[in-house]
């Protein structure tokens, strides 16, 4: 019996590589989702993160840019594992990113390192639950996000390809499938750049017209008018309270008397008064600056209706 042993495998024994990937849009349109194509305004990096699926050894990582600048020579980095999982892949890309910028300072990068690797991350989690939502609507989810330094804009966003095809033509026709990035995506996996945003499958939900019911006793006036008897004969009073405003108090209905249409001009048969008005501060000092001005506000407001009410009561 022969017994074989493998050496133990170093730390940072397996590597992948990290480059640039340029693409390149004729005609970019600015609004909207479309200013990631746009190169004179801002720069664009989104992260093409490696999947389990794809059954190789051979990893290597692309951030997309519209930056033509950017040196796309690829660099290897170290890993512990075969394969590194995607916070590890978006840290050594965002590593690869700042290592070729000159605008950013180190104390910036150092800064915001770890929030742009977090966001990313979320993107990452959110753009895969909308591919695999199975809804018949025309929601969007963006795929990158917005980063600002001074006068230097980036977006940066996952990697989700257009896969309509292109065709070429020089001398011979050539089809290929479009390799740019999406600005966003939709349900069942849509996705388009702006070149091929026409060819989008797009849902058009046509409402049913739901048929008047003839057992529609609610919504009438009687009902409304019955409602406001009964909380009058009832002197039922409803209690509010907001806490944004920091006030509570009391509301009820009051029925006019004969002589109310004609000494006011004012034929309604109710009106509210309101009472037990009374203040709730906040013991927060932010939050009582906002309720001071509020409720002074309604102090005036509430003592014009209330006089107004004792007067109309007396007539």
């Amino acid at each position: 019996m022969v017994f074989t042993f493998q050496k133990p495998i170093p730390l940072g024994k397996f590597s992948f590589d990290v480059s640039f990937h340029k693409f390149h849009v004729t005609r970019p349109n600015r609004a909207g989702c479309n200013k990631i194509y746009e190169i004179r305004r801002s720069k664009s990096f989104f992260f093409e993160l490696a999947d389990k699926s794809t059954n190789t050894n051979d990893i290597h990582l692309k951030i997309h840019t519209n930056d033509y600048h950017m040196n796309s020579t690829p660099i290897s980095y170290s890993s512990t594992c075969s394969f590194p999982n995607l916070k590890y892949q978006i840290s050594k890309m965002l590593q690869h990113f700042f290592s070729h910028q000159k605008v950013i300072p180190r104390s910036i990068q150092k800064r915001y390192f770890n929030l742009i690797r977090s966001k990313l991350l979320d993107r990452y989690f959110v753009i895969k639950s909308r591919a695999d939502s199975v809804t018949q609507r025309n929601s969007r989810t963006k795929t990158f996000f917005n980063f600002s330094y001074k006068r230097y804009r980036f977006h940066f966003g996952i990697f989700i390809p257009c896969n309509f095809f292109t065709t070429y033509n020089f001398g011979t026709e050539h089809t290929q499938l479009c390799c740019v990035p999406s600005p966003y995506i939709m349900s069942h996996n849509r996705r388009a750049c702006v070149s091929h945003h026409k060819n989008l499958d797009i849902f058009h939900n046509i409402k049913k017209h739901t048929p008047i019911s003839n057992n529609n006793t609610i919504n009438n006036k009687r009902f409304h008018a019955t409602l406001i008897h009964n909380q009058w004969q009832r002197r039922i009073k409803k209690h509010i309270y907001s806490n944004r405003l920091g006030i509570s108090y009391d509301v009820s209905y009051l029925a006019n008397r004969h002589k109310y249409p004609s000494t006011y001009d004012d034929r309604r048969m109710y009106r509210k008064r309101l009472d037990n008005f009374r203040s709730h501060h906040s013991d927060s000092s932010k939050r009582s600056k906002k309720q001071n001005p509020a409720f002074n506000g309604h102090v005036d407001l509430f003592s014009t209706i209330v006089v107004t009410t004792k007067k109309l009561i007396d007539a």
